[in-house]
């Protein structure tokens, strides 16, 4: 099961659960999954300190290991470009349209009839 909201935060892990509140709109909800769980966080959930010289320079020396899917005995058919159900078609920059209108406020009858004609016109009313 993913839980994959806003925030969270771990109100109980007992009996192989997790119970975790997560804020909505609004307010707060409480949601309740069997271990294990993969939980996502936004980047707001902690503010990073600034590293010191000394920190730097021991990150710098660390040995990140690499796990592959063999290694966690995954079915490659499940992983990786196979495993994935999207595929990149194509890569393009949008070209910027800025077909807009200048509405004058000097007849406001007018004015909201150019506005209403505008937007039938681009099929937004």
């Amino acid at each position: 099961m993913q839980l994959d909201f806003v925030r969270y935060k771990s109100t109980d892990i007992k009996d192989g659960k997790i119970i975790v509140e997560r804020a909505v709109e609004g307010g707060h909800g409480v949601v309740e999954a069997e271990l294990p769980v993969l939980l996502t966080v936004v980047k707001e959930i902690n503010e990073p300190r600034v590293p010191n010289l000394k920190g730097k320079l021991k990150a710098k020396k660390i040995d990140i290991p690499v796990v592959t899917a063999k290694e966690l005995e995954l079915d490659p058919s499940k992983v990786g470009l196979s495993g994935s159900p999207t595929r990149v078609v194509k890569i393009f920059y949008p070209t910027l349209s800025r077909n807009g209108i200048i509405v004058e406020g000097k007849d406001p009858e007018k004015a909201v009839e150019k506005l209403l004609q505008f937007l039938k016109d681009k099929a937004l009313i």
